[in-house]
């Protein structure tokens, strides 16, 4: 069984059958770990970007709060 390498041609449905649900899994595993590592990177800069707008925020409040005074 393991030692045979059968031509495309000479698969029976049992190798068909293997072969089209590990591939079905594999891409289907492949697109999980891709849309983890998107998602994670996107909430990192998020995260970075809400940072950024606060500490901007507050340079703008403190230059206005400079002129009043």
């Amino acid at each position: 069984m393991f030692g045979e390498n059968p031509a495309p041609g000479d698969m029976d449905n049992k190798y068909w059958f293997a072969y089209i649900l590990s591939t079905f899994v594999i891409n289907i595993v492949g697109l999980n770990l891709l849309i983890a590592v998107i998602g994670d990177n996107y909430a990192k800069v998020t995260e970075r970007l809400n940072a950024i707008d606060c500490k901007s925020r507050l340079q703008s409040i403190l230059k206005v709060e400079k002129k009043i005074h």
